[in-house]
């Protein structure tokens, strides 16, 4: 066959053409390269992805993409943003479905999330693709005490700091949780819709129905207010004092402890009045803000909110409020942004009244509405100030402004 001197520049061209075509993509990947390893893995994605269209059995794009989804996910759980870590997750497991980081990653952002049931397939899936891993059995310990499965919490974690002895976290919990199952195991449990109810029943009354109607109560009334209705049910834990204080290490102004389980010192009731349900309340409302906002939000907010629930079922008059306004001795707001221990304890029953005062202040001026709005900033870690600013700015008032005003009118 003959080839013409036509075919053969034809020939040339196309060759070229491949050739610059494979420099481009190659430029194009080490730039995606370089995003990764300053851990933009966003602006990798975006990036690769179209590369990988063009070419996708290719598996150096392959690998690069599934390195930039795990380490995006990695950064929305650090950001407190769980459901868009799983969705990247998810999405990194179609390039790369033997790294088990996948689903141990995707369970935690999902156990964090509040989502049991789906983190557990996830963790179980981890667990089987790498045996026994310290990090997954840890997180499946902590998935089954959170869903008040103890003795499974206790194996899990047992067999974890056998495989790695100094982790200092595991030999806490473990010790914590064989302390809790020492007592706990020795309760009844009833169950409603949305709660779990550990508690020493003495057979003589209807206690343990009357606090979970109680408890269900609450979960309409602050679920309504706030716009969230948390899925799983949650354990509630009921003590004598001298058990809380061992269990929890509270100081003996605390009412009440809320850890991802509901504690509570009232154990031995004979009726539930005003003061539980106000008590109850109370720790449900820390439930809801920490499925809002995680662990970030102030002091002041987290605890206004749940005296302003607690103080709609049964009312107290103030008892340091007034008094400190009148000699100047009220906090200011700053102060009661970190754990109200670090408080003296003669100033902790100000520091709740003052936290309640400024939040009813809030609600009365602006309405519920921006509550919830107020606690998705703190999920994302803004600061209160900018948080403050960024909800009530539109009214001209920031959060200076708005606790001078409140001053003004206690």
């Amino acid at each position: 066959m003959r080839i013409t001197l036509l075919t053969l520049l034809l020939l040339m061209l196309v060759v070229a053409d491949l050739s610059a075509s494979s420099r481009s993509l190659w430029r194009k990947n080490e730039a995606a390269i370089a995003q990764i390893e300053q851990q933009r893995f966003t602006e990798a994605l975006d990036l690769l992805l179209p590369l990988a269209a063009e070419v996708p059995t290719n598996k150096t794009i392959r690998k690069n993409i599934a390195t930039s989804y795990l380490g995006a996910g990695q950064q929305q759980i650090h950001a407190g943003a769980y459901l868009r870590a799983a969705e990247l997750l998810q999405k990194g497991k179609e390039y790369n479905d033997q790294e088990c980081r996948f689903w141990l990653l995707r369970g935690i952002a999902l156990l964090k999330n509040g989502q049991m049931g789906e983190a557990e397939i996830e963790l179980n899936e981890a667990w089987a693709m790498s045996g026994d891993e310290p990090l997954v059995l840890q997180y499946l310990g902590l998935l089954y005490y959170q869903t008040d499965r103890m003795y499974e919490a206790v194996d899990s974690w047992q067999r974890a700091l056998d495989l790695d002895p100094g982790n200092k976290v595991l030999i806490e919990r473990l010790a914590k949780a064989r302390r809790e199952l020492t007592i706990e195991k020795e309760l009844d449990h009833d169950y409603s819709a949305h709660f779990v109810l550990n508690y020493a029943d003495d057979g003589k009354t209807n206690i343990g129905g009357d606090i979970l109607d109680a408890l269900e109560d609450s979960y309409t009334w602050a679920g309504a207010k706030l716009r969230v209705y948390p899925e799983r049910q949650t354990t509630v834990i009921l003590y004598t004092r001298r058990q809380f204080s061992g269990l929890t290490g509270s100081p003996e102004w605390s009412a009440g402890l809320f850890d991802g389980k509901i504690r509570l010192p009232i154990g031995g009731l004979d009726q539930v009045d005003d003061r539980v349900r106000a008590l109850l309340t109370h720790e449900f409302m820390h439930l809801i803000v920490r499925e809002i906002a995680g662990d970030k939000t102030p002091f002041w907010l987290n605890e206004g909110l749940a005296e302003l629930a607690a103080r709609e079922l049964r009312q107290v008059p103030f008892e340091d409020l007034v008094e400190a306004r009148d000699n100047n001795q009220l906090f200011a707001l700053a102060e009661l942004e970190g754990s109200f221990r670090k408080i003296a304890p003669q100033r902790v029953g100000l520091a709740y009244e003052q936290s309640y005062s400024f939040v009813r202040y809030l609600i009365d001026r602006f309405g519920w509405y921006p509550m919830a709005e107020l606690l998705q900033l703190f999920k994302r870690r803004v600061s209160a100030t900018a948080a403050m600013k960024q909800i009530f700015g539109e009214y001209g008032v920031d959060l200076f402004l708005l606790e001078r005003d409140w001053r003004r009118q206690i």
